[in-house]
């Protein structure tokens, strides 16, 4: 999955003014973590919802064995991915612009396959380690994609009113 994700932003086309954007790499490269803050939030939720997402569908009586608790938890993170990539792929709020290059076309249409053949072939499945699930277990593992993108959204609408609070904390470094 993360090969397919690399592949993709490969093939993404630079942005116009690519030679004229000042890159501050030094400073990145003293404080990391300073300046990948929001990167970090966005994963530490992404981990902790995954890493929970069996227990809240037990939550709501939906009792997995530990095949089907990996398959929902790949399943999750394949889709959960996806969504992500296409998120972070772009400035503007998904209500502005809305694009995908071809490789990320067919990356996610192998994804969406992968899932769908391994769901429906047991066989087939087995090699990615998915099992038949039930549907509504399907549906949480859908929920965290969709959760992904809102506060991706959110955080986009928002990020005018946060940039001087992130300008003045990436600075005090």
């Amino acid at each position: 999955l993360d090969f397919g994700a690399v592949i993709v932003m490969a093939f993404e086309r630079p942005e116009r003014d690519i030679l004229r954007s000042r890159s501050d790499v030094e400073a990145q490269l003293k404080n990391p973590i300073r300046h990948c803050v929001d990167s970090l939030f966005f994963g530490i939720i992404w981990a902790a919802i995954t890493i929970a997402l069996p227990h809240i569908l037990s939550a709501f009586g939906i009792a997995l064995n530990a095949s089907q608790i990996s398959s929902v938890t790949f399943i999750c993170s394949a889709f959960t991915q996806l969504a992500v990539l296409a998120e972070i792929k772009r400035d503007k709020t998904i209500f502005r612009s809305f694009s995908f290059n071809g490789v990320q076309m067919i990356y996610a249409s192998v994804v969406l396959l992968i899932t769908l053949i391994g769901l429906l072939f047991p066989s087939f499945g087995l090699m990615f380690g998915i099992v038949r699930i039930p549907v509504y277990a399907f549906i949480g593992a859908m929920a965290l994609p969709l959760i992904s993108i809102l506060i991706f959204e959110l955080y986009r609408l928002a990020l005018p009113s946060l940039k001087p609070a992130i300008k003045a904390f990436n600075e005090r470094g």
